[in-house]
């Protein structure tokens, strides 16, 4: 909820069954925070603001922004307030089976693979509501007297200082995520009170928001426009951590060639190209963990069409060149999966690339001497009768 100092939510919550004493509002003295406690023949209708109340309202430039709100009837442990912090705003269920959406929330919990079901942080009958912006309705006070009792339409019409009977003036409903849920009576949700400066949205990461706005070809776009190192860095680490933490955008970009797209941009973009933004290549390709035993090209469309392809790099300097060529001498040698990534350069013909670089006479020796190791550290292993003849037609 997107709040101008005096946003007010008003809840309705009904503790039957509850024999805890409930703290309303800090700021109220002891005598008015405190509730008795409650027979379980003659539950209590309980009342609660989240926000500013309206009576309490001045003009301010601050704004106050609320996510999802939840209630739980018992205390969280560590490790389930982290895999909640880990679900992030944009989350809305009522944890009863929360999907993994990395493998950092999946270690915390589960050793299950990422997109299983976590098994339920909160035991079901202990989620007493949730209200988020996702599950929004707008009715007016004679519609919600059909839904709420007489009492709770009274309330919320005296909140919001409207007639009981009023048919014409918009109020937001904020549904309870948790009302179909085993357990006590419950909440039907939130109102929320105040118009002036006051909207709801659902937030969600820029990642998922991306498609709607163009998709991956905006980010190459941003590329495109860079005319400075910084520029071009910038635009690069966009794209790598839109691609990175979003299989849509990445299958997008395999679909449409947005790799390709990329290789001719860069290529015309090969004096701004510096080891930084070098090495974000390699993150987006995926095989900037080459130093480990465990890297390997877990992208060879990405691998094909930006590092494989030379030309995207004949223009930069040597000292670019060479961290290639390196790049790939690691992979090909130093990796516990280099049969796989030999396997994968030879159907490149990264070999045939390699020789036709051998005659540019501007090489130095240092990039000579690397092509060939790279060259020397292919063919050494056991290629097969295809792949050398590919190599010697090429020659």
């Amino acid at each position: 909820m997107h709040v101008r100092t005096y946003l007010l939510s008003f809840f309705k919550m009904h503790f039957s069954w509850s024999l805890q004493m409930v703290y309303l509002r800090p700021a109220f003295p002891p005598e008015t925070g405190f509730l008795p406690f409650p027979s379980e023949t003659t539950p209590y209708l309980v009342s609660a603001h989240i926000g500013t109340h309206v009576t309490q309202r001045h003009v301010s430039d601050l704004l106050i922004r609320l996510g999802p709100i939840y209630l739980f009837d018992e205390p969280v442990g560590p490790q389930t307030a982290g895999a909640i912090h880990k679900l992030g705003p944009s989350y809305f269920g009522s944890f009863q089976a929360p999907v993994l959406g990395d493998t950092s929330l999946s270690s915390l919990l589960s050793p299950g693979a990422v997109g299983d079901p976590l098994p339920p942080l909160i035991p079901e009958d202990r989620v007493v509501f949730g209200v988020s912006a996702s599950t929004p309705t707008t009715k007016t006070v004679a519609e919600l007297s059909k839904t709420y009792s007489t009492i709770d339409t009274a309330t919320i019409a005296r909140e919001l200082l409207l007639a009981e009977n009023d048919d014409a003036t918009p109020v937001q409903l904020l549904h309870n995520t948790s009302f179909h849920l085993f357990g006590p009576a419950r909440s039907l949700g939130a109102v929320m009170c105040g118009y002036s400066g006051l909207r709801s949205f659902q937030p969600q990461p820029l990642r998922n928001l991306l498609s709607s706005v163009g998709g991956t070809s905006v980010m190459l776009g941003l590329v495109a426009m860079a005319t400075s190192v910084d520029a071009l860095y910038a635009s690069m680490k966009a794209l790598v951590c839109i691609v990175g933490n979003n299989q849509t955008a990445l299958k997008e970009m395999e679909r449409t060639g947005g790799f390709q797209v990329l290789g001719m941009l860069l290529r015309g973009k090969s004096h701004l190209i510096n080891g930084n933004i070098l090495h974000l290549t390699f993150t987006l390709v995926g095989t900037v963990d080459s130093e480990h035993e465990n890297s390997c090209i877990p992208n060879p469309i990405a691998f094909r069409d930006l590092l494989a392809d030379l030309t995207v790099w004949s223009g930069t300097s040597e000292d670019i060149q060479r961290s290639l060529l390196s790049h790939f001498f690691d992979l090909i040698t130093h990796t516990r999966t280099h049969s796989s990534n030999t396997r994968h350069v030879l159907d490149m013909k990264l070999v045939s690339l390699l020789l036709f670089r051998l005659h540019d006479d501007r090489l130095s020796r240092a990039t000579t001497k690397s092509i060939c190791n790279v060259m020397n550290a292919i063919l050494g292993s056991s290629p097969t009768h295809e792949d050398l003849q590919r190599v010697v037609s090429c020659w």
